[in-house]
């Protein structure tokens, strides 16, 4: 099968991780993978099979009117945000393929932005028929009220063999405290960091036990108060170093405003953290495997965080619970349902 990606960039976020995954997956099946971006800037890996073509016209508009004016010759045509989806279907029709790794109505502050991406939603479902996927099931439902006609859930997956609970890890002896409380530092308005920020500051008045410290990982710079023991690790960039942080730490917060389906989320699960998110990170059940709270409500999570720090059989049971969740993410077989998918709908256009 021949297949061709277009996005934008190539970097080291949830997004650029999942197209590399599956074709990393479709090359190593021997599959002709063309990959078309305007920027190349990752430490995933990329299959040397793959063949990375950089778009002709530099910067986002390029990427733009690269997808509005390209015809390919290819059996499919992936992309993943819906703007893209809608022009490239105007030279390639049913050959496209959009992946749904969140709604993209909540990229955006700006309300012109937002419903702009919602009346490209309302185009690519109710007018063009794009066949989609949903990461998640939360985002399948957030999707159907387009009611798309072509739509199927499947999951990202984390890489269990590489992803577990590191008894070892090199960072055991970072740990200054009982607790460790991890939080992803990144300046994009989804991750919602200055929810996770009030959260912590909201944790540090109501439990008068010092016994846990802040972890960070990601570029963003966080803000928080004096008194409060941090450590910022910056970007990670290799899978046995994150292992190995996620190891140590026993808690995992997740303040995000929206997400598809978080790789983090499933790499810390995997590594037995216990979590404490928002609503917003679908796949927890709460007191289950997690303890959720309402989007925005940062008194929520700082409650939750502390019912955590407080109650040892409680936070035991989540992290066990964690880790049997992951299980269900598998990332060998979220590639063997995508390759179904491209076999059952576009082997032959």
């Amino acid at each position: 099968m021949q297949v061709t990606i277009i996005r934008h960039s190539i970097r080291n976020r949830g997004g650029d991780k999942l197209t590399l995954d599956y074709a990393n997956y479709l090359a190593k099946k021997g599959h002709s993978i063309l990959y078309w971006t305007n920027e190349v800037n990752t430490h995933y890996y990329i299959d040397p099979n793959i063949i990375i073509n950089k778009i002709p016209i530099p910067g986002i508009l390029g990427t733009i009117i690269f997808a509005l004016i390209s015809k390919f010759k290819t059996d499919v045509v992936i992309v993943d945000l819906i703007l893209i989806a809608c022009l490239a279907y105007i030279r390639n029709r049913k050959k496209i393929l959009y992946i749904a790794a969140d709604y993209d109505v909540n990229y955006y502050k700006s309300k012109i932005l937002r419903y702009f991406n919602d009346y490209c939603y309302k185009i690519a479902f109710k007018i063009f028929n794009i066949r989609s996927i949903a990461v998640s099931k939360g985002l399948f439902h957030i999707l159907q009220t387009y009611q798309p006609k072509n739509i199927t859930i499947i999951s990202n997956g984390v890489d269990l063999s590489i992803y577990y609970k590191q008894t070892s890890s090199s960072y055991n002896n970072q740990k200054n405290n009982p607790y460790v409380i991890l939080l992803f530092a990144r300046e994009d308005y989804r991750k919602g960091l200055d929810i996770g920020e009030k959260a912590i500051e909201e944790l540090s008045k109501i439990r008068k036990i010092h016994d846990w410290e802040v972890w960070t990982i990601g570029s963003a710079k966080i803000n928080l108060s004096n008194n409060i023991k941090v450590k910022s690790f910056g970007f990670i960039n290799t899978d046995e170093n994150l292992k190995d942080i996620l190891s140590v730490a026993d808690i995992y917060i997740v303040p995000s405003r929206s997400e598809g389906l978080s790789f983090l989320l499933l790499q810390a699960l995997a590594c037995e953290c216990a979590i404490v998110s928002t609503t917003a990170a679908h796949i927890i059940d709460h007191e289950i495997n997690g303890l959720i709270s309402p989007v925005e409500d940062w008194k929520s999570l700082a409650n939750n965080l502390n019912t955590i720090l407080e109650n040892d059989e409680l936070r035991v049971k989540l992290q066990i619970n964690a880790r049997s969740l992951s299980e269900k993410y598998s990332l060998e077989k979220s590639c063997e349902k995508f390759l179904k998918l491209l076999n059952t709908h576009f082997s032959v256009i």
